[in-house]
């Protein structure tokens, strides 16, 4: 993924550098997350018993098998895993995740999580140019059409006319869509071509586009990440960053215990209610009941402006299958597996 510009030696490029690349990327579908490693990964059921046991007996447990547990010795452990436990001691647990094709906007939202470690692709070291550019999905819907490939709205939110306005004034003879790709187009070519010119790379990104995509490895620990999962997972925290979360899920479901993959979900999918339906910026996705007291929020944007996406539940039988469900602010109920 990295890559360096050999300045002054392509006889094809304008300014002296390669060609700029640019990619236009929709939806989730090229969004790349892998459990890169995780541990400890052999008899961690004996290892969280003799810690979990530490203050107990005359001397220290030495348990070094997860076969050599009794029953009643896992369900001691479960328990603990379930949040009758001192952080500490599941703090020991890591997960190391490789999160590729995002958007900075999105790494800037997943750095922020505590108590985790963050290695980022380098904007200051490496030439950009090559890099796509994401266009959300409501943003799709702006400079198109409404007659669109998920679902035929009868009221459409947003105002078409006031995008047509701005691609004459911009870019004359342009439609909507046009005029934004050659708006990325240029930053683009803006971009390289201050490079080429000699300046470095860290301030040359300075006009990229947030929608530029990178990639970030992160390590958490287990406290941390069911506290990031639990929020991220909610469907009003962001499309691309809920989407990151689900692969998340996605790969801890086929590589760590059930015990643990498990314990990994939203806050609503915990209470089995809305979490969140009383934050005024979206409506309730309608997978849970929404709790009494909230249901005259006044929110500022319509379900059709925060069109999410949801990971079928093929996804998580085949490790080989990965399909994705879109919606238009509305959890798909018609479908029942993926309640």
């Amino acid at each position: 993924m990295t890559m360096y510009t050999d300045h002054g030696h392509k006889p094809n490029s304008k300014w002296g550098g390669d060609d700029p690349k640019t990619e236009i990327l929709h939806g989730p579908h090229d969004i790349r997350v892998t459990l890169d490693t995780w541990g400890p990964s052999e008899n961690l059921m004996a290892h969280l018993w003799n810690a979990f046991n530490s203050t107990f007996g005359d001397e220290p447990e030495m348990v070094m098998r997860d076969e050599d547990l009794t029953d009643g010795m896992i369900k001691f452990v479960e328990d603990k895993l379930k949040g009758k436990s001192p952080y500490h001691v599941l703090e020991g647990i890591k997960f190391w995740f490789t999160v590729d094709n995002v958007t900075r906007a999105t790494t800037h939202q997943i750095v922020r999580t505590r108590d985790a470690a963050f290695l980022q692709h380098g904007g200051r070291d490496n030439d950009w140019r090559m890099r796509p550019w994401r266009m959300p999905e409501t943003v799709r819907r702006a400079v198109t059409t409404p007659v669109h490939d998920v679902i035929v709205h009868d009221e459409w939110p947003f105002d078409l006319g006031r995008i047509d306005e701005w691609a004459n004034e911009q870019y004359p003879g342009l439609t909507g869509e046009e005029a934004l790709m050659a708006h990325i187009k240029i930053n683009k070519e803006l971009y390289a071509a201050l490079v080429d010119s000699g300046v470095p790379y860290q301030d040359a990104r300075y006009v990229l586009p947030i929608g530029t995509t990178t990639y970030l490895r992160g390590i958490y620990d287990y406290p941390t990440l069911v506290k990031f999962l639990s929020d991220r997972l909610e469907f009003a925290m962001g499309w691309e960053i809920n989407c990151v979360a689900q692969l998340m899920v996605r790969e801890l479901h086929f590589k760590v215990p059930g015990i643990l993959s498990s314990q990994f979900m939203s806050h609503s999918d915990r209470a089995h209610m809305a979490a969140f339906a009383h934050l005024n910026l979206f409506p309730p996705d309608g997978k849970w009941p929404v709790p009494a007291g909230t249901e005259e929020t006044g929110y500022i944007f319509q379900e059709v402006q925060n069109p999410y996406f949801v990971l079928h539940p093929s996804s998580f039988l085949n490790p080989n299958v990965l399909e994705w469900v879109g919606t238009d602010g509305k959890y798909p109920v018609e479908i029942p597996a993926l309640r």
